[in-house]
């Protein structure tokens, strides 16, 4: 119950995983905040098989297959290049960055949340300041991954906005677009 995964905001774990004869590896970055203690939170997208992707996303769908809740997964790190330390300071490639950053723009897309996720987080938790903007592009509404915690995040951090980008949306199902 004491344990803290250690995870600065901006890295991420490694996973690894055997199937069949290949040694299969994925990156993902938790959503919960980095100093929650007992356990870490991840978001993975299922990609199954479809038209577009025949064979879907391998690992994801062993892990939807064969992992079930209390089993364990193999994994390395903390690891990553881009920290964010708080209070608008960086370092890239374990070298702070001189300049302490006021005015932050966080752009993702899809799955890529989940490290932009986690630095607009930190600075909305630590209430340091720093304005954070996020882009988050995706193709429908349905593919807004982490949608509730980013709205709450925004509703609690007074320097956080979010603007959502949607390039096929489909007005039918979802209505109009703001």
């Amino acid at each position: 119950p004491e344990w803290i995964a250690g995870l600065w905001a901006g890295g991420h774990y490694v996973f690894h995983t055997d199937i069949g004869d290949k040694h299969v590896t994925k990156k993902y970055t938790p959503i919960s905040p980095v100093n929650q203690k007992g356990y870490a939170d991840f978001v993975i997208k299922v990609y199954r098989k479809c038209e577009a992707f025949p064979n879907g996303g391998i690992y994801t769908q062993y892990l939807e297959d064969n992992v079930k809740v209390g089993d364990n997964i193999m994994c390395e790190g903390p690891i990553g290049m881009l920290r964010y330390m708080g209070w608008g300071k960086f370092s890239f490639k374990k070298k702070e960055m001189e300049q302490k950053k006021t005015n932050v723009f966080l752009i993702a897309g899809g799955s890529g949340i989940t490290p932009m996720l986690a630095i607009a987080q930190a600075s909305v938790l630590a209430n340091d300041g720093v304005k954070m903007t996020l882009i988050f592009c995706n193709k429908t509404k349905d593919d807004i991954l982490c949608d509730d915690v980013i709205k709450d995040l925004e509703k609690k951090g007074a320097n956080f906005k979010v603007f959502n980008s949607l390039t096929r949306h489909d007005e039918s199902k979802h209505g109009a677009w703001d």
